[in-house]
């Protein structure tokens, strides 16, 4: 999930919003997209690699995700390792059926924060 040194950076970039997050610190917000496949997978890292570093919490909304594969939930598990390494905080909001059965069919429930 870290950015190696000399690699190109995305021209990708997704609108946040501030929300306030079970009295923590204040939350960047990051909404999934609805397919989270492989198709996607460098867009999300690249998203996410933006958010990794943010102090506080980064709220995580999944609310809109119909189908996620493996590449989507590895670079999502990724995110949530380095922020957990980090000693930095990942909220899961609105996480579907699709979502929550695809990270327990692959044993990704606790890497993710989703139990």
């Amino acid at each position: 999930m870290k950015q190696r040194k000399g690699a190109r950076k995305s021209g990708t970039t997704r609108r946040s919003t501030r929300a306030r997050v079970s009295g923590r610190k204040t939350a960047r917000a990051l909404a999934l997209p609805e397919e989270g496949g492989i198709a996607s997978a460098a867009k999300l890292r690249a998203a996410l690699l933006k958010r990794v570093g943010d102090k506080g919490c980064v709220a995580i909304n999944a609310s809109a995700v119909q189908r996620v594969d493996s590449a989507g939930l590895q670079v999502l598990a990724a995110f949530a390792r380095d922020r957990r390494a980090a000693g930095l905080a990942v909220e899961w909001t609105g996480v579907t059926d699709s979502l929550a059965r695809a990270a327990a069919l692959l044993s990704l429930t606790d890497a993710l924060g989703l139990a």
